[in-house]
């Protein structure tokens, strides 16, 4: 009974300062994408110079993650009618945080790949039920939901920060230790983090009231009308999640040395932590697909760029 008093109490002390619950919330988005989607780029250049995988097969195992993001986004309205937004993103915490660290206990790529399946599966529940739960926040205060709402997606751009000099770290100090696979360390490192970040979300993500039933509507959607918002969206995911993918490891066969790779990578992070700030105005502006059409058109050139890279390498060999 006590601790139940105390947990209401901290409860209580969170939603009356919306701006520390939205960055516990924001824990999930760490999580959810910075360390089990993006991390993933750092550990391609040691896995493949270890295992002598081939970038086709590393590849493939972020088509694993993706699909399972896709699986886990597509049930996640059901998982949520049966549990809770909070359950679901607790819950989906706890069991990427193992599935990231499981992938230091296993060799076989058929098994990695499974593992990423799986943790592309429930971080599905991490970001996207966090996103369902800073709505909810954000609906709470609305003159301060733009605040709110960048403070949470401000965590991936943090998580890669965070990502740039743990996992470099752990994978030396791995080496240092004479480990067999030295990129082991780093995924325990990974998944002992969002263990404890889990922990640290679990009261912001509890503290908020349950939402209101939604009113069952007989509309239909036509889903016709979003053809070309989805065309451009796959558009987007194979342009950013190709280059996040690979472009560590491109830089590495370029001769960029480690510091540089991991402060261009710490770059990246620092610019998506400000990102949401940066296209607001835009994002007011216009409410059909201009936005869209214009981060696409960046991604094209930011893929550009070091392909142009690679190849005025080549020809100077």
């Amino acid at each position: 009974m006590q601790m139940q008093t105390w947990r209401e109490r901290a409860a209580n002390g969170l939603l009356a300062r919306p701006v520390l619950l939205a960055m516990g919330l924001s824990f999930g988005t760490i999580i959810g994408t910075s360390l089990v989607r993006f991390s993933y780029a750092l550990f391609v250049p040691a896995m493949r110079a270890d295992l002598g995988w081939s970038y086709l097969l590393l590849g493939a195992m972020n088509t694993a993650h993706a699909a399972g993001y896709l699986v886990g986004a597509l049930t996640l309205s059901m998982v949520i009618r049966r549990f809770s937004s909070w359950v679901s993103f607790v819950a989906g915490g706890v069991l990427s945080s193992v599935f990231l660290g499981a992938c230091a206990l296993f060799t076989d790529a058929w098994v990695v790949g499974l593992l990423r399946f799986l943790s592309g599966f429930t971080s599905a529940s991490v970001f996207a039920g966090g996103t369902v739960l800073i709505a909810q926040l954000a609906a709470l205060h609305v003159p301060r939901s733009g605040l709110l709402l960048g403070i949470y997606y401000a965590g991936g751009g943090l998580g890669m920060v965070l990502c740039a000099g743990l996992v470099p770290w752990t994978i030396a100090l791995g080496e240092s230790y004479a480990w067999v696979h030295p990129w082991q360390m780093g995924w325990l490192a990974v998944g002992l983090i969002g263990l404890v970040m889990t922990l640290l979300m679990w009261l912001p993500a509890h503290a908020l009231p349950p939402a209101p039933a939604r009113a069952s509507s007989s509309d239909h959607t036509q889903w016709q009308s979003y053809g070309y918002m989805l065309a451009g969206y796959f558009c987007f995911g194979m342009g950013y999640i190709g280059y996040m993918t690979f472009v560590i490891s491109l830089l590495r066969e370029l001769h960029w040395q480690a510091w540089q790779t991991s402060s261009f990578y710490a770059v990246m992070g620092v610019c998506g932590m400000f990102s949401v700030q940066a296209w607001s105005g835009m994002l007011d502006k216009f409410k059909a697909g201009q936005c869209l059409a214009v981060v696409n058109s960046l991604l094209a050139v930011a893929c550009l760029i070091p392909a142009w890279l690679a190849m005025s390498e080549h020809n100077l060999y």
